[in-house]
């Protein structure tokens, strides 16, 4: 009998008959339960039906008044986030809808929720878990990439909607990550030319040229489950495509035949990726992305077909874009693109990523590296670069002080340090030496992200020393990421004229660096120079259409011309972006505060701390709405949580709480907290007024009468304030008399 089951029905049993156990491996993550998955589906599908009720009206492309978004650092985006913490009304307009703003969103989009990006993530590993485990049974041990997709993924194949899987994001990075040092090598050799000037379409692209010479090794199954680092090799045909030499004349130093040119290289690298995150080889698909509206199309296909991987857009459109703009460098490309992969992913899936990845990177910390071939390296080099991946993981995470150490070590800034690898990892003294005198291409990117965590940190000073020294590792006319970092910290410390000169150069360097468009913008809008910021605003939009944080900024910008209902969809398309964030969940509470839908707004309050139960603003903010439906004891709970729990006295949250504990007859308590405002500015003048209330309702006249008689001082012709003092006048003489 003939058995005609292909190589694929031989997967999938093996694969659905292998889950079962699958959960064990991810013990002790605190994932989103199925429930609370469900419940934020229907909160955004609800949000979708009140959106699409809205009519709004879409300003032309360019006007003279335009959005104001705060300050983003390339990988670390802080935006603003609203606070109501006095009242504040608008009215709301009601508009006609007309065509969607820049073509970047709408219906046409088919927009669609994320599944939870951790949850995600452990379904792709899990998958290609148990496809390394069925490699390791037939004895397997290494496999081209191609076979690979092709046998156990359905590549270039329609894939069911059941089993949408792909590869999961850290395998993703390592190859980015190891590709991109291979190439920066052989430039650093002479063997790949520069950058050609011309702008304009390559028309010549090979699809395949990383796709189909690609083999990895199947590490231990142990490790890949943690996502250690996975080992890849180019074959002959590889080099044979770039050098016309094989690998081995290469090794022998040979010098090639050919030489690449490094714009057709990077392009190339980015249809591979592009490839791993659809899973698509046909030319025409690839063709329609780069021959239409670039980065509106793959923001587009990314998002429909292969959710989890939105953050990598902005790699892609940095890596295909070729209307108008000099096309990325090798050089930014290790810079700027690959670490910005790997810190997103480290934010974005950072329990996943913490409990699993980073801690078997620091186990790999303690240990002896093997020496990469292709990069000529020795140990010490392989260790430390270790050690500077954490460093950039750690920043993504927001975790910067461990950032700050680990780039330290990599660097060797710690005699320490220096001390422990020679006596306990046995590296030499000559290692060393070697080491500082012949520095690896990523230290430069470690001063600079050291330079980066600091300026977080508020330790400029120090922070500019590192960014200054990584600019003298690796000269200005190259070093985009440390000049970009000087202007971040000049603006920080409110040097806005030599910021926006800084980011001006840095877009010199590398024009698609969509962060530095946006910080020039908000340097130039300081300035008082609008109409250059906005078009920088805009070139920052279209550079990187996928961002969540563009959109929550572009909201902030309507909610300042009371704007609602736009700020509405703005805040709908951040969150449809990206479900769990809670910065725009929010401010879309501040949104509908705005416009006295106090209950809404509460709700989306609730939802945004069930995110992130340290936002202040949204306890505060929510505490307000609870005051305007005069529910004090509701709101005197949110701002002593800001109070005693979170360790926040900003005037504000003190003031609503001293009014609170007033209206629920709690006087003393009203004293104690008007009375820290007061110490922070002894002439607020409407904390001494509400002061003077209290002590009257406690009795304690001789303090009403010196609050009132200060408050007198600074507006003396106060109405009540003058009838305040007279009436407390009589009680204090009556009192006297009494006595």
């Amino acid at each position: 009998m003939i058995n005609d089951r292909s190589e694929q029905d031989e997967r999938d049993d093996w694969i659905n008959n292998n889950n079962n156990n699958n959960e064990n491996y991810f013990e002790g993550l605190n994932l989103p339960s199925k429930e609370q998955l469900e419940e934020q589906e229907n909160f955004v599908r609800k949000l979708e039906g009140e959106i699409a009720e809205l009519e709004i009206e879409y300003e032309d492309y360019l006007t003279e008044d335009d959005d104001e978004e705060e300050l983003l650092d390339e990988d670390d985006n802080e935006e603003e986030a609203r606070s109501l913490l006095n009242n504040q009304t608008s009215s709301s307009n009601n508009m006609k809808e007309q065509q969607i703003e820049l073509g970047l969103i709408g219906k046409e989009m088919n927009w669609q929720l994320f599944e939870h990006p951790e949850i995600m993530e452990g379904k792709n590993l899990i998958y290609f878990y148990n496809c390394c485990k069925l490699l390791k049974e037939k004895k397997i041990e290494e496999i081209s990439l191609f076979s690979f997709l092709n046998n156990y993924y359905h590549f270039n194949q329609d894939i069911n909607e059941d089993e949408n899987v792909g590869l999961y994001n850290f395998f993703i990075f390592q190859m980015i990550f190891q590709l991109t040092e291979i190439l920066l090598f052989y430039y650093n050799k002479g063997w790949i030319k520069n950058m050609s000037n011309k702008k304009g379409n390559i028309e010549r692209y090979d699809a395949n040229l990383f796709l189909e010479n690609i083999n990895f090794k199947v590490n231990s199954l142990e490790n890949i489950i943690k996502s250690q680092f996975i080992n890849i090799s180019l074959n002959d045909e590889f080099y044979l495509n770039l050098f016309g030499l094989t690998k081995k004349e290469i090794d022998l130093d040979y010098l090639p035949k050919t030489y690449p040119n490094q714009e057709e290289l990077v392009f190339n690298l980015g249809i591979f990726i592009l490839q791993l995150l659809l899973l698509k080889e046909e030319k025409q698909f690839l063709s329609k992305i780069l021959h239409e509206n670039n980065e509106i199309s793959i923001c587009k296909l990314v998002i429909e077909n292969n959710r989890s991987h939105s953050y990598l857009i902005r790699f892609l459109t940095s890596v295909l874009r070729y209307d108008n703009y000099k096309r990325i460098n090798l050089i930014n490309l290790m810079d700027i693109e690959v670490v910005h992969v790997l810190s997103c992913i480290s934010e974005d899936r950072k329990e996943f990523f913490e409990k699993l990845t980073l801690s078997e990177m620091k186990k790999k910390s303690n240990l002896k590296n093997e020496s990469n071939d292709d990069m000529e390296s020795n140990n010490l080099v392989d260790y430390l670069k270790n050690h500077f991946l954490i460093g950039i993981a750690y920043y993504g995470s927001k975790k910067h002080e461990e950032c700050v150490n680990y780039l330290k070590q990599c660097v060797l800034l710690k005699q320490e340090f220096e001390e422990y690898i020679c006596k306990d990892l046995l590296f030499t003294k000559d290692d060393i030496i070697k080491f500082k005198e012949n520095p690896p291409y990523f230290i430069h990117i470690a001063y600079s992200f050291m330079g980066k965590a600091l300026a977080e940190l508020k330790e400029y000073d120090e922070a500019m020393v590192h960014s200054e020294t990584s600019l003298k590792v690796l000269s200005s006319e190259s070093n985009t990421t440390a000049l970009f970092t000087k202007a971040y910290i000049l603006d920080k410390i409110e040097k806005y004229e030599e910021s926006e000169k800084l980011y001006e150069h840095v877009l010199l360097l590398y024009p698609t660096y969509s962060m530095a468009h946006n910080n020039r913008g908000i340097c130039l809008k300081r300035l008082g120079n609008h109409k250059l910021a906005i078009e920088e605003y805009r070139n920052s939009l279209q550079l990187d259409p996928s961002n969540h944080l563009t959109y929550n900024n572009r909201a902030l910008y309507y909610n300042d011309k009371h704007q609602n209902e736009k700020a509405i969809l703005y805040y709908a398309l951040s969150i449809k972006l990206k479900p769990f964030y809670h910065m725009p969940i929010s401010n879309l509470g501040y949104t509908y505060c705005q416009m006295s839908k106090f209950d809404k707004a509460i709700d989306m309050f609730t939802k945004s701390l069930k995110f992130n139960n340290t936002n202040i603003n949204a306890y505060a903010n929510r505490g307000y709405c609870y005051m305007r439906k005069l529910n004090y004891q509701l709101a005197a709970a949110d701002y002593m949580k800001c109070v005693k729990d979170l360790k926040n006295e900003e005037r504000n949250i003190l003031y609503n709480l001293s009014l609170c504990m007033f209206n629920l007859k709690r006087y003393k308590e009203a004293i104690y907290y008007i009375t820290k405002v007061i110490h922070k500015n002894p002439r607020d003048e409407w904390a001494l007024y509400n002061r003077s209330l209290f002590y009257e309702k406690e009795h304690e006249y001789h303090l009403a009468l010196e609050d009132i008689d200060m408050f007198l001082a600074l507006s003396p012709n106060h109405i009540s304030g003058l009838a305040l003092q007279t009436r407390y006048k009589v009680m204090v003489n009556r009192v006297t008399r009494i006595s």
